[in-house]
């Protein structure tokens, strides 16, 4: 069975996983504290999903690599964290609701092109289940300027316009 992981996020009320937008509405407090890690990458609020018909922060942002794998490459520079993840099976995710987004390298502040966004096939989810090159060497040089890096840069994500209750889901810390 594949899978899909989703950070559990600090402070989270109950046990549904909510977009950024929706969240502002139920819990405008979580809200403020999770918009925060887009602080310098405002830009991103108001990117629009063509295939799902929503914007950014409309949708959760899911990773079909799993958590430990990020959790090895940052420890091997130095930075290991302590985090937990919902574990979910990829078929829960509604086909409609949900694209693969590629999240291909390119110049800082372009938006991606249409063709980094893709159909999802739950049975496909394993392909995108990799970490880039890339991203090994963004570790590397953002440990190196002192700073904390995103785990996800450039690691394709999964995309769901929707909430996902994680009361029977299997939680795994890294």
């Amino acid at each position: 069975m594949a899978f899909v992981y989703h950070i559990v996020p600090k402070g989270m009320q109950g046990t549904v996983l909510y977009p950024l937008n929706t969240l502002k509405n139920i819990f405008p407090d979580a809200y403020q504290a999770h918009v925060k890690k887009y602080e310098g990458r405002e830009i991103l609020l108001q990117r629009r999903i063509k295939r799902l018909g929503c914007l950014w922060n409309d949708v959760l942002h899911l990773s079909a690599l799993n958590p430990s794998i990020v959790d090895r490459e940052m420890r091997k520079l130095g930075k290991g964290f302590a985090l937990s993840y919902v574990e979910i099976p990829a078929e829960k995710l509604e086909l409609e609701k949900t694209v693969v987004y590629l999240n291909s390298p390119r110049e800082k502040g372009t938006p991606p092109p249409e063709d980094d966004y893709l159909a999802y096939d739950p049975n496909e989810v394993e392909k995108y289940a990799y970490l880039p090159e890339a991203t090994t060497e963004y570790y590397k040089e953002t440990i190196e300027a002192g700073m904390i890096p995103m785990g996800f840069h450039l690691v394709p994500h999964i995309l769901y316009k929707g909430t996902i209750d994680t009361a029977d889901l299997k939680i795994v810390t890294v």
